[in-house]
C-alpha cells in the first residue's frame, strides 16, 4: 500500500495541473474583453495581415465610438465568438458584426482612426 500512495499523489497532482491548464485556456479564450466599438463592417481592405475596416454601430451600444476607421496591424489579435484564431483569419468581410478593442491611440477625426488590439468576430450578429 505504501508504494501505491506516491502513484495516487502523482495522478492527483497531474489531474490538478491538467484542470488548471484547461481552465486557463492558455490564452485561447477571450477574457476581460471590453470593446470600444461594436458594429458592422461597412468597408474593408485586408491582405490577410494588415488592412483597414470601417465599423459602424447598428444601434446604440453605449460604447466609446459609433463609427471608427480601424487599422488592422500585424499585432492585431483575432477571435471568433471569443475563441482565438490564427493571425490571418481570412474571413473578415463587409456586413460582418465585430467588436473591436483599440490600442489606445486615437487619431482625432470623424470617424476616429484607431489601431485594433483585438477584433472579435460575432457570428450571431449581436
Amino acid at each position: 500500500m505504501k508504494k501505491k500512495l506516491p502513484v495516487y499523489v502523482a495522478i492527483f497532482a497531474a489531474s490538478i495541473m491538467v484542470g488548471v491548464f484547461l481552465y486557463s485556456g492558455m490564452g485561447t479564450a477571450l477574457r476581460n474583453f471590453k470593446p470600444d466599438i461594436r458594429g458592422v463592417i461597412t468597408e474593408i481592405t485586408f491582405d490577410g495581415i494588415t488592412g483597414n475596416m470601417l465599423v459602424e454601430e447598428v444601434s446604440d451600444t453605449g460604447l466609446q465610438f459609433d463609427k471608427a476607421s480601424v487599422y488592422l496591424t500585424k499585432d492585431t489579435l483575432y477571435y471568433l465568438d471569443g475563441k482565438k484564431m490564427s493571425k490571418a483569419p481570412g474571413l473578415l468581410s463587409k456586413g460582418m458584426t465585430v467588436e473591436v478593442q483599440i490600442t489606445g491611440t486615437i487619431r482625432e477625426s470623424y470617424p476616429v482612426q484607431v489601431d485594433a488590439r483585438i477584433v472579435n468576430i460575432l457570428t450571431d450578429g449581436k
